[in-house]
């Protein structure tokens, strides 16, 4: 906790139950099970290969090419490679494998090297095979870390597979019973509300017609990597980008969020490239009927127990058969049981009943639009699009790097966004000068402060009518701010006004603010147009979303506050775990594997036999009751009065401090750990924050906590 804070030791009244006790079950039993996993390790080797054989060495040049390999052939466009590329091909033979039943190989493992190098157009990989009518195969990558993901499918009959990718690794096909796999209910898990952004589907200023494609792809990607990695889930954590105080009704505030769809939504080309190799290779020439397309969600969704991205189209054909498409839009599927798709939107955040139902041999149609604000769309046309196949996956981990940061720290979006700098007046200087804070997120003003800054504008003519009455935050925007847009300002979420920003003269805007802790929001708009199907839509394009705490005057905090913590993140809990199981489980292994006739497991082995061991206790995740009774002391320091409520209620007496907008305070518990509160205070009546539990010097447990007055 900050330095000057007093530490008091808690007094519970009564012996709090499950606070950090419930996270994780018992570590006997835990190891019992880590003892039986270890015997049957299934880390990263989910398939045993034999020995490599080249089957061809060869190149192509910017010209491109077709590699036939015999077993394999590669189809690569022209300007697919800026310089010629060397290709090597081996067959490796499966001897043996762990994904389930419903991995039924039909080929070998293919290994393409050409040097990683992506194409920047999709290339065609074709593979014979030999199925029943009454079976379904796919082309799948074997990922180094042990995974299956699917290849986007172009073509597939009884005898050959035809699918498509940017970049090469592991390829292997496997087949499935038709009836087997329609009798299937395949929940990845993924819910919308919980793991799709909050935001709508509006567009902004550098992706105007709409960020779906970034939007599906990056909230596919924060489930399948980062969720599952313990991060929480995706819809609440950035909503308000990094503030405490949730928005769920507001938007506008999600712009690191919507900034992040906006840059893949661009720079991976998807109104390019991308939509155009769906157009022309899938939905044009409709090769794969909607059955197939149906079979190859579910195949995949099966085998990987993830969501797959959806591609769609509007589809029309007249009787001579020419095919026209439209509004193209990219939705992520995440579920499907009997003959249902079950869809995640990003023009409809949070909405859990969307679904696409397979009709006899037609999928839909489904009814969306090509952005939220647009006409309603009946689309009838569809694809997989694939995880990493057409799409670079890498730089997703930097953007999503930059999220936790505020929105001044963000790099997300800067070079490709306009500009969003202001200024506040926060004194006025001995000589009669403005002294300004650039890009301020906390401005404090005191009764001195106001004075000199009211005395100062006493008379100019640009001051509110009310200016001797009201207090009000001066704002000064730079010149070309928001490129001839306009800018919105909030208390809160409430709107109170709109200015036209200028190109060429700085703006001084008039915020008016009251007693207290003020949230001020300033949202940057350009104007911009976007054509859809030969129609000019005028649209006002978000560009970012500033939050400003403005404290005028002074804060008392004195009374009750009510509300909730929360556990996030019980990593550190986890680590700690895994480190005394670990320990164990190798001493274990030393005298069990003996004893079974087994191989020692190898450090990696025990590792992820031990992770996939431990079990959380999820009801831990659920909010708990928290009061927080403040009585104050002087201006900065009040007395605290705890009540947090698990299966029991406990009462604890510390100090806590208020300081520059944040309240902290710390729990120390009877076993000598010790929780520290930062509370950030909203608009006078909320206080939203988080805590942490130290458990070790390296290890700790995260949470939120939010109390009402």
């Amino acid at each position: 906790s900050p330095t000057g804070i007093p530490q008091y030791n808690g007094k519970p009244k009564k012996k709090h139950g499950c606070l950090k006790g419930c996270l994780i079950s018992v570590m006997a039993v835990v190891l019992i099970i880590v003892g039986i996993v270890l015997l049957w390790p299934d880390g990263p080797r989910n398939i045993e290969l034999a020995r490599g054989k080249t089957i061809e060495k060869t190149s192509v040049d910017q010209a491109g090419g077709i590699i036939d390999a015999g077993e394999i052939k590669i189809d690569i466009p022209e300007d697919a490679f800026a310089k010629k590329t060397s290709f090597k091909i081996k067959t490796r033979e499966i001897k043996e494998h762990h994904f389930g039943d419903a991995f039924i190989p039909i080929t070998p493992v293919f290994s393409i090297d050409n040097n990683d190098r992506r194409s920047t157009e999709p290339m065609t990989v074709t593979i014979p095979i030999d199925i029943e009518d009454d079976e379904f195969a796919m082309a799948f990558y074997y990922n180094k870390d042990g995974s299956l993901e699917p290849l986007p499918l172009i073509y597939q009959d009884s005898s050959q597979i035809v699918a498509a990718t940017t970049h090469f690794s592991d390829i292997v096909a496997s087949k499935i019973s038709i009836e087997e796999l329609m009798a299937l209910d395949i929940d990845t898990g993924f819910r919308p509300e919980i793991d799709d952004w909050s935001f709508a589907n509006y567009g902004s200023q550098i992706s105007p017609g709409g960020h779906c494609a970034g939007q599906s792809v990056s909230m596919a990607y924060y489930y399948n990597e980062l969720k599952a990695a313990g991060d929480p889930g995706l819809h609440a954590i950035f909503d308000n980008n990094t503030q405490q105080v949730k928005t769920p009704q507001f938007d506008r505030d999600d712009s690191l969020g919507i900034r992040l769809a906006s840059v893949m939504q661009k720079e991976g080309d998807w109104d390019g490239y991308h939509f155009v190799f769906l157009r022309e290779q899938i939905h044009r020439q409709k090769y794969v009927s909607d059955r197939q397309m149906y079979y190859a969600f579910a195949y995949s969704m099966h085998l990987t127990g993830e969501p797959q991205m959806m591609g769609i189209f509007v589809r029309e054909a007249n009787p001579e058969e020419e095919i026209k498409l439209s509004a193209g839009h990219a939705i992520v599927i995440y579920r499907i049981a009997q003959g249902t798709m079950y869809v995640a939107d990003p023009n409809f955040p949070g909405n859990a009943n969307l679904t696409i139902p397979l009709n006899g041999e037609v999928l839909g149609p489904y009814v969306s639009k090509t952005s939220a604000n647009k006409p309603d769309r009946l689309y009838n046309s569809y694809s997989l699009i694939g995880k990493t196949a057409i799409f670079d996956y890498s730089k997703m981990a930097g953007l999503f790097s930059e999220m936790n940061k505020s929105t001044q720290e963000s790099k997300i979006g800067n070079g490709l966004f306009g500009g969003t700098s202001y200024s506040i007046i926060v004194d006025i200087d001995k000589n009669g000068n403005y002294v300004l804070a650039k890009n301020p997120e906390l401005v404090v003003f005191d009764e001195e402060t106001k004075n000199k800054i009211k005395n100062k504008y006493e008379t100019d003519p640009d001051a509110p009518a009310d200016w001797d009455k009201q207090d009000y935050m001066i704002i000064v925007l730079s010149a070309g701010a928001s490129n001839q847009g306009h800018v919105r300002l909030y208390s809160g979420t409430t709107e109170l006004a709109r200015k036209q920003t200028q190109s060429n003269t700085n703006m001084v805007l008039f915020v008016p603010i009251r007693g207290g802790v003020n949230d001020i929001g300033m949202a940057f708009y350009d104007r911009g147009t976007v054509v859809i199907d030969g129609d000019t839509y005028y649209d006002d394009n978000i560009i970012h979303f500033h939050r400003i705490k403005v404290e005028n005057g002074e804060v008392d905090l004195t009374g009750n506050w009510e509300g909730t913590f929360q556990f996030i993140d019980a990593g550190g809990l986890m680590d700690y775990a895994q480190w005394v199981g670990e320990i164990i489980a190798k001493g274990m292994m030393q005298g069990l594997a003996p004893a079974f006739g087994v191989d020692m497991p190898s450090d990696e082995e025990i590792s992820q036999a031990v992770r996939n061991s431990i079990e959380v206790n999820e009801e831990a995740f659920e909010p708990f009751p928290m009061t927080v009774n403040l009585s104050r002391i002087d201006k900065q320091n009040y007395d605290a009065t705890i009540t947090i409520t698990t299966d029991v209620e406990s009462i604890y007496e510390t100090r806590a401090k208020y300081r520059d907008g944040k309240l902290y305070f710390t729990m120390v518990f009877e076993d000598g750990s010790a929780a520290e509160f930062t509370m950030n205070l909203y608009d006078n009546n909320v206080l939203a924050g988080e805590f942490e539990i130290k458990l070790t010097l390296f290890q700790s447990v995260t949470g939120e906590s939010i109390l009402y007055r």
